[in-house]
């Protein structure tokens, strides 16, 4: 899939982070995370090394980036960016609900269990499990939290009904369309309590004023998208998808676009993330893009200098939906 968004200068200001004034963003520390924080790369059971990166080992999934120390210092980098972005790490009117003391909270492909963290200190008297198919999780953990291995396509190992609020984010890369519509939402909404709510944050694979040596990363990586059955823009369809589903009502849908770029607000957090991003990347991107993956660098490294140029913007999607008190 190729093409360009609509100008976001022609967009409503709400639905907008625009600052002309350079932001310098505080970004994750690459020293930030050590390997004692995760298993062994010797540990065949769930990683192997591809491209000189390791990934998880879960049959029968098709995420493709990976999860070393690196990448999990970049999916943390990620969470800082849409939290400020956002204003906060949820969109859904869950404060109340979670304020009480059984509550229960569910986060699908949690990775290094961030989110969770945070949430937990916000609402501590919230019991939190997160789930995913890589062990990348805290070894030190608050009291009210809980990690798993799993994988929401095969089924989630949770009775129904048993939680208030399921939360899923940057699934984009995980599920295709049909697995997002037959498996993914209908068990999001089965383990879901009546009342609860579910909300679902994700980014488009399209940008808006790119310029030339950006749009050849951004066509490669949708045509990638599509080799592995992947929609780059599931964040644009989520709504309709919840709103075909019988067993939910109350769907909201905020899109947000935001500066890619230190030029504007967070910017410097997206551009970073975008590069490495592509970077993990780099060996089917270049394989697609009939170049090598040393030339894939300089053409990342030069989308990175013209995005400033251009004001080049990313839209994000928060959609929320709570599912019915009882089927109509």
């Amino acid at each position: 899939m190729k093409g360009n968004l609509q100008n976001p200068e022609q967009m409503d200001e709400n639905s907008i982070i625009h600052q002309e004034t350079q932001i310098v963003d505080t970004a994750v520390s690459t020293n930030e995370l050590s390997t004692s924080n995760i298993a062994s790369n010797n540990d065949s059971t769930h990683f192997h090394i591809v491209n000189e990166r390791r990934h998880h080992n879960f049959p029968n999934c098709r995420y493709p980036l990976p999860n070393d120390i690196a990448e999990m210092n970049r999916l943390r980098l990620e969470h800082e960016m849409f939290r400020l972005i956002w204003h906060g790490n949820y969109s859904a009117p869950i404060a109340d609900l979670l304020k009480n003391n059984d509550s229960k909270v569910l986060d699908i492909g949690c990775g290094t269990g961030i989110w969770i963290e945070e949430m937990a200190v916000e609402f501590p008297s919230t019991h939190f499990t997160g789930i995913d198919i890589s062990p990348i999780f805290p070894q030190r953990i608050s009291a009210n939290c809980h990690f798993q291995l799993c994988n929401i396509i095969e089924g989630l190992p949770f009775k129904d009904n048993s939680f208030d609020y399921v939360h899923c984010r940057n699934g984009l890369m995980a599920f295709s369309t049909e697995e997002w519509i037959q498996k993914v939402i209908p068990e999001m909404v089965r383990v879901t309590k009546p009342s609860g709510f579910i909300e679902h944050c994700e980014v488009d694979g399209l940008h808006v004023n790119e310029g030339p040596i950006m749009k050849q990363i951004t066509n490669a990586t949708m045509e990638f998208h599509e080799s592995c059955d992947i929609d780059g823009m599931i964040g644009d369809k989520l709504e309709e998808i919840l709103k075909d589903n019988g067993s939910l009502h109350n769907v909201h849908h905020h899109p947000k676009y935001s500066p890619l770029g230190s030029w504007g607000e967070h910017g410097r957090m997206a551009i970073d993330n975008f590069s490495q991003v592509s970077l993990a990347l780099r060996v089917q991107l270049s394989e697609i893009m009939g170049i090598s993956p040393t030339e894939l660098d300089d053409i990342v490294r030069r989308s990175v200098i013209e995005a400033e140029s251009k004001r080049t913007y990313f839209k994000t999607h928060r959609i929320y939906a709570q599912k019915l008190s009882s089927k109509i």
